[in-house]
């Protein structure tokens, strides 16, 4: 199940009992999401580097893409945890070193230094989702 904040993205459920639940929040190296840029609707995946914990990492968009810093990301829609369009972060700066694809830093919109209320959401239909997904491989 995905995990929220008044301000956006937290992360996903890992385990739970009757009353509590363990969470992999975007601050975790191992974390990763689809997310997309909401002025062009292209789909990257978002990581977080381990250097801060108000920024994270998003690879994959193509250099071909017009970017602008302060651009909002937001979960995509691709994958059976997060719904479309809850707020991740925003464009803090991008870059074009290596290849063909931006190196964008993320300045995320959860303060994790000072979350304290969170709100789990749960997909009722994520068993049939991933069912049909895996039959039209």
């Amino acid at each position: 199940m995905g995990v929220v904040s008044d301000k956006g993205l937290v992360g996903i459920v890992l385990e739970s009992s009757g009353n509590f639940s363990t969470v992999i929040p975007v601050i975790n190296r191992d974390f990763r999401l689809s997310v997309k840029i909401s002025s062009n609707n292209y789909s990257g995946i978002l990581q977080w580097d381990g250097l801060s914990p108000q920024k994270a990492v998003l690879t994959e968009i193509p250099f071909h893409v017009s970017l602008l810093s302060g651009d909002t990301v937001l979960t995509s829609g691709f994958s059976s945890i997060f719904p479309e369009g809850i707020m991740v972060g925003e464009i803090e700066s991008f870059s074009l070193e290596k290849g063909n694809f931006y190196d964008i830093v993320v300045k995320l919109s959860t303060d994790f230094q000072s979350l304290f209320h969170v709100n789990v959401i749960r997909n009722y239909r994520q068993e049939e989702q991933l069912n049909l997904e895996s039959r039209t491989r």
